[in-house]
């Protein structure tokens, strides 16, 4: 049964709140695999050069790098907007418990290393082998955003994302998602 707040009394998020992006996040990803053919697995092997010491937080899934003062979009993943207040202050709030200032973490692109806001594209690990974009997804502060070709932990960070809204965990326990943020930044709904 829904309540007044967008949720079913149990917790979980209405289906039809999730059924928009899901469905499009199923259908590129089927696409991306069928012209891929990307495969998982663990933490890639460490690279010269590809750190990044951050400098600061823009929002809940984009930082600066002090090298080269560098802007990174964390892939596979979209955080509320800043002003889809309160959700995007905590969106970022979320990201800078797991990387504060001054934090240095090892940067690994896709396929697509750039957007075309210019922008680099990445998945950032921590020194104990987890990654940022999954981790902040297991707690419940972004929506799955695919992009294809960049897709290979594809199934990992919807894994997580899956698993924190069935939790009903961080922002999942909220109505921050009835307004997606990529509906949000192209007006389709209001904060």
């Amino acid at each position: 049964m829904a309540t007044g707040n967008g949720r079913r009394e149990d917790g979980k998020v209405r289906a039809a709140a999730r059924g928009r992006w899901w469905r499009w996040a199923r259908l590129a990803a089927g696409l991306a695999a069928a012209v891929t053919g990307c495969e998982e697995g663990g933490p890639p092997e460490p690279e010269p050069g590809n750190a990044c010491t951050v400098s600061r937080l823009s929002d809940g899934d984009s930082l600066w790098c002090r090298e080269g003062n560098e802007r990174v979009r964390l892939l596979l993943v979209d955080a509320p907007e800043t002003a889809q207040v309160p959700w995007g202050d905590s969106a970022r709030a979320a990201l800078a418990a797991l990387l504060p200032t001054g934090r240095t973490v090892r940067v690994e692109l896709d396929a697509n290393p750039r957007d075309d806001f210019g922008r680099l594209l990445a998945y950032l690990w921590l020194d104990d082998g987890r990654m940022v974009n999954e981790e902040i997804a297991r707690a419940g502060y972004v929506v799955l955003l695919v992009y294809p070709p960049n897709v290979r932990y594809l199934d990992r960070i919807r894994n997580a994302v899956t698993e924190a809204c069935d939790a009903g965990r961080g922002l999942w326990a909220t109505p921050a998602f009835d307004c997606l943020p990529v509906d949000f930044r192209a007006g389709r709904c209001g904060a």
